[in-house]
């Protein structure tokens, strides 16, 4: 007796999980697309985008690219008409070295350094914070 119960109540668990995997079986099949029926059909010509609109063509697509190379050759003539100074850098930053204060074009020194950290430390002291709002 107790077999046939046993047996009785397995078959009971399968069919219920058969019914249970039925159910999501169905519910999967609901989401997939209907494209998927015909797995190895071809796209419609409905289904390719539309053709995109106010694209130029072969002429104008020359033109603005002859347009393009024109100015490019304008541009070149400009620059190679302009005078360029052709100086020795050497003279040059002598020559900018001489017009600068003699302090500032000298490197850093620890005199410097200690006076520029003095110069804070004076201007940190004096500074007095904004009144508190009550």
């Amino acid at each position: 007796m107790t077999r046939e119960v046993l047996h009785h109540a397995g078959n009971r668990m399968s069919r219920g999980a058969g019914r249970i995997g039925l159910a999501v079986l169905g519910l999967m099949l609901m989401a997939v697309p209907v494209r998927a029926e015909k797995a190895n059909a071809y796209p419609t010509w409905a289904e390719f985008p539309a053709l995109p609109q106010n694209v130029p063509s072969t002429t104008e697509i020359r033109a603005q690219v002859k347009a393009i190379y024109g100015r490019e050759q304008d541009l070149l003539a400009q620059v190679a008409a302009i005078d360029w100074e052709r100086i020795d850098p050497a003279r040059f930053s002598l020559g900018t070295i001489a017009r600068l204060d003699s302090e500032l074009s000298q490197p850093v020194t620890e005199n410097i350094r200690d006076a520029a950290n003095r110069f804070a430390a004076e201007q940190a002291a004096r500074a007095v914070p904004p009144p508190l709002i009550d």
